[in-house]
């Protein structure tokens, strides 16, 4: 399997992750409505119900099959990383990189050497020559990590480049008109067009001290590194996405959104169920419509959840649940997926707690390779090796001015 298979499998593994909770929120919704026809009295007429369990019937052979094919992309792909691992398939810059993580230079033959040297990210002066960037397959690694935890990264797509500006359309107040016979077009005197510009911030993880015998055992590699860096660059990383000034550091997701509810005054801890209502039908209802890639959901706190889980409806049932085939791998609220993120802010008087939205219009921009640094002096008297990854990113939400994400935020007594 080549580079380009294995970046379109991870692709399509995530279009198919949206597109399993979108068919679990619509089975949400057609639960919720049949369990209300079903309570009222008289009952309805047979033939609706009927409706009810047809479409129910629908949704779920839906969802089975959108699993079914998310099921065969990731076998497709934990079999390609296991061969990864074992040493199968694997390119010939990887197989060079993993030597030098072990050996460093003087471990590698001329030849290996040069190679080493062609996806060499850049110059240092001379005597700090132990600074590389990664190659494909342990970038892949990487993102896929990454991606695994409660964090922006699990909604946000990946761009690649350097420093780039990211145009922006807004044409949803322009309309068109009926026009006469041979009359000529109507222009539009509005400039839709906008830009808005990413650089690139430096991360790293911490020094990971690795001992000269764990370097010899069989399962050191491009996967314990990997699993070990991953979540220190992603607690880094994230707090910035969340809720970054924009200022020598990325423009966080809270912090570009749009306020699209302030709660009542003396919610300045907590949040109503008609707040939420609110909040939702603040986002342009294009957004909330199906679309392929896109990630339509909530993202705040575990703390922020746990009080949302106490609201309940006029019926008495909480307004956080799970989907009714017990197989959702989100909370739902108000027919939308929960994304927990611990860098949300708390609830507080003024603070934005909630998001809600096209989560996937906020962007990171990756501007290189990861780049790993292997230091054979630091803690060569602990007969240790030690080793540091970085990445250069920055990130946004690309929005045109429609507002694909809006927040909470509390009142402010």
């Amino acid at each position: 399997m080549d580079r380009q298979t294995f970046a379109h499998l991870t692709r399509e593994r995530r279009n198919l992750a949206s597109a399993s909770d979108l068919e679990l929120a619509r089975l949400q919704r057609v639960h919720e409505a049949w369990t209300k026809a079903i309570d009222r009295s008289p009952l309805p007429p047979e033939t609706e119900l009927k409706e009810f369990e047809r479409k129910w019937n629908a949704g779920v052979a839906s969802h089975a099959a959108i699993e079914s094919k998310l099921a065969a992309v990731e076998s497709r792909l934990q079999g390609h990383r296991a061969n990864l691992e074992h040493g199968l398939e694997l390119s010939e810059d990887s197989a060079v990189f993993v030597r030098w993580l072990r050996r460093g230079m003087n471990g590698l033959t001329s030849a290996e050497e040069r190679a080493l040297q062609e996806f060499r990210a850049f110059s240092l002066t001379a005597g700090n020559a132990g600074l590389y960037s990664a190659p494909q397959a342990f970038a892949d690694k990487l993102e896929i990590a990454l991606k695994a935890g409660s964090s922006i990264f699990a909604v946000a797509p990946t761009e690649r480049g350097g420093a780039a500006p990211f145009p922006t359309l807004n044409y949803t107040g322009v309309s068109g008109a009926i026009t006469t016979e041979g009359a000529g077009p109507s222009t539009d005197a509005s400039t839709p067009f906008g830009v808005i510009t990413m650089n690139s911030y430096t991360y790293r993880s911490k020094l990971l001290p690795v001992s000269f015998e764990y370097l010899d055992d069989q399962a050191f590699g491009e996967d314990f590194l990997v699993r070990a860096l991953t979540d220190s660059l992603r607690r880094a990383a994230n707090a910035h996405f969340t809720t970054g000034s924009g200022s020598s550091q990325p423009t966080g997701l809270v912090t570009a959104a749009t306020v699209g509810k302030v709660g009542t005054v003396g919610q300045t801890a907590t949040v109503i169920y008609d707040d939420l209502v609110d909040l939702v039908d603040a986002v342009d209802p294009d957004y909330l419509e199906p679309a392929e890639g896109a990630v339509l959901g909530w993202m705040m706190s575990p703390a922020s959840l746990k009080i949302v889980r106490k609201l309940k409806d006029s019926a008495g049932n909480p307004i956080v649940t799970n989907d009714p085939t017990g197989t959702a791998p989100r909370p739902m609220l108000l027919g939308h997926p929960v994304y927990r993120n611990p860098d949300m802010p708390a609830m507080a008087a003024n603070a934005k707690p909630i998001a809600f939205g096209r989560l996937d219009k906020y962007t990171i921009r990756q501007s290189s390779a990861p780049i790993v640094l292997r230091s054979e002096e630091r803690f060569a008297e602990n007969g240790q090796v030690a080793f540091q990854v970085a990445e250069r990113w920055d990130g946004n939400i690309i929005d045109a001015g429609t507002h694909p994400i809006v927040v909470y935020q509390n009142s402010a007594t």
